[in-house]
């Protein structure tokens, strides 16, 4: 998704330099455009999650941390109190790839309420 994502922003970033340029009008150089040269210093680009983790008690949100842009090996270090007013048998964690076009499960861990 992030690679969608990526050269979807790339196609609307070089579709706004032709629309900005003129629609008929010629450069003697398209490689001397801004937005062309933008576009290759992405090619190369490495393409990493945003992942954020998604608590869940009885199929209810109760928490998520933030979002990590490009990490593969996130660390969020945050801390949660959720009160339940009801016995729970587990607790999920979802992490997920947040994207522009929302976001993608990476993996879930379900652990035990006691």
């Amino acid at each position: 998704m992030d690679m969608v994502s990526d050269r979807f922003c790339r196609c609307l970033t070089v579709f706004n330099a032709c629309c900005s340029s003129g629609h008929g009008s010629s450069h003697s150089d398209p490689a001397s455009d801004s937005s062309v040269q933008h576009h290759h210093h992405h090619h190369g680009k490495i393409i990493t999650s945003d992942p954020y983790v998604k608590v869940s008690v009885s199929g209810a949100t109760v928490a998520w941390t933030r979002v990590i842009p490009n990490s593969q090996e996130p660390i969020w270090d945050e801390h949660f109190q959720v009160t339940l007013a009801h016995s729970a048998a587990s607790v999920e964690f979802q992490v997920k790839d947040n994207d522009v076009f929302g976001a993608q499960l990476i993996g879930t861990v379900t652990i035990s309420a006691r």
